[in-house]
């Protein structure tokens, strides 16, 4: 791994919930090393709220 991956992989949470029902999963990122530029998010934070009828194929964020 080059300088800019410190780890290997992250575990994230993902939590759905709506008014009734919640439920979660988690997400595994796994990290390769293909350049040694880090990685840049212009936010701290992404949030978004979906319709329940969206497709599971639906794109949450995009970059």
């Amino acid at each position: 791994m080059g300088p800019c991956e410190k780890q290997k992989q992250y575990d994230l949470t993902l939590v759905a919930s709506d008014s009734l029902n919640d439920n979660q999963t988690t997400i595994v990122i796994h990290i390769r090393d293909v350049n040694d530029m880090p990685p840049v998010f212009p936010q701290k934070m992404y949030k978004r709220t979906l319709k329940e009828e969206k497709a599971p194929t639906y794109r949450i964020l995009k970059n």
